[in-house]
């Protein structure tokens, strides 16, 4: 059975480039294959030099990191600049933003980003409310007895400056315009 454990892969490394296993650190992703980073270039050069090589029942090739490796690179075809309408003041946060825009703001198309959304906050209690309880010895926080209550808002999302980096086309674009 392949070794598959961070740790194992990393007493296996240390032992066959002989340092310190606190030299080196590794991560097994869930698709298959790891990350090993090296606290020294000279390791990880000799890593690379001796590639491809062979431990136990694992056959190995090292190569230099690149950001790209297990990403799909894609292109950005819009930049928008994106105003809300209607975020009470006491919500203004960039968590408050991204739950508004969620994955909306990785749009392929603007027009599909929401015109409007509704935004739910949950209603604080006051201190003397009936709905929760106080905190006891074994519950250390403050319960709430009855299902929370939202404030529901209605949020105008407005495109203010929407940037187009698709390549212009190609086809000629023609005009009929009927002469009076």
């Amino acid at each position: 059975m392949p070794v598959t454990n961070a740790r194992q892969i990393n007493r296996l490394l240390a032992s066959r480039f002989q340092v310190p296993c606190d030299e080196l650190t590794v991560v097994v992703f869930p698709q298959g294959g790891y990350l090993v980073t090296c606290q020294s270039c000279s390791v990880r050069d000799r890593m690379v030099e001796a590639s491809p090589f062979s431990m136990e029942d694992l056959e190995l090739s090292a190569l230099v990191w690149s950001r790209r490796i297990q990403a799909d690179l894609l292109d950005w075809h819009y930049s928008i600049r994106v105003y809300f309408e209607g975020i009470p003041s006491h919500a203004w946060s960039v968590e408050t933003i991204a739950d508004i825009l969620d994955e909306g703001c990785l749009a392929d198309d603007p027009d599909s980003i929401p015109k409007g959304v509704h935004f739910q906050l949950e209603e604080p209690l006051p201190l003397a409310s009936p709905d929760t309880s106080w905190p006891v010895e074994d519950q250390p926080e403050r319960r709430r007895l009855r299902p929370l209550k939202l404030l529901a808002y209605r949020v105008l999302v407005h495109l203010d400056q929407v940037l187009d980096y698709r390549p212009p086309s190609t086809e000629p674009v023609w005009r009929y315009s009927p002469e009076i």
